[in-house]
């Protein structure tokens, strides 16, 4: 009896993976041919410029919103702190964007806890300059990995956005 069950939990898990591995893929076309993505159907921008676009949009809505606070002055009280950042090594950072030429580098986002403040987010508004932009670009790619960001090429967009949770 007991084969008998392990048998049948064994078969039962090759059909689920079987399934499950089956239900992802798309079926081709009757035709034999490639089918173009439907423009219709919602998708993650499939490239860079689309992605600065939505993270501009995204910005620009923080930004409308009251909890924000320039980076360096939000930085100064004890109880202003980050959920899993560090704020010596986030306060570095923010120092080292402006040496590259930020405009402006602020925190959005920003929630109130009892005495304590916790910024979410981080945005880097981008000088139009391309050689300080490049350098500020440079700075980004540290913070991409400090804070397990995907790269963001210059795409001409106006921020560059963190998440600092």
């Amino acid at each position: 009896m007991r084969i008998h069950a392990t048998t049948l939990l064994a078969g039962s898990a090759l059909i689920l993976c079987a399934l499950i591995s089956g239900c992802s893929q798309k079926p081709a076309p009757a035709n034999g041919t490639a089918e173009a993505p439907s423009s219709s159907s919602p998708s993650v921008p499939s490239d860079s410029q689309a992605m600065a676009e939505k993270v501009d949009r995204h910005v620009e809505a923080a930004l409308a919103a009251p909890n924000k606070a320039e980076a360096r002055q939000w930085l100064k009280p004890p109880g202003h702190v980050f959920f899993k950042a560090d704020k010596q090594e986030v306060a570095q950072l923010v120092e080292d964007f402006y040496a590259a030429g930020a405009a402006q580098v602020l925190f959005v986002e920003i929630a109130r806890d009892n005495d304590k403040e916790i910024a979410d987010s981080m945005v880097v508004v981008l000088p139009k300059d391309s050689a300080i932009r490049a350098k500020v670009f440079s700075v980004g790619e540290r913070a991409d990995g400090m804070f397990d960001n995907d790269p963001m090429p210059d795409s001409g967009q106006k921020y560059l956005y963190y998440g600092l949770d």
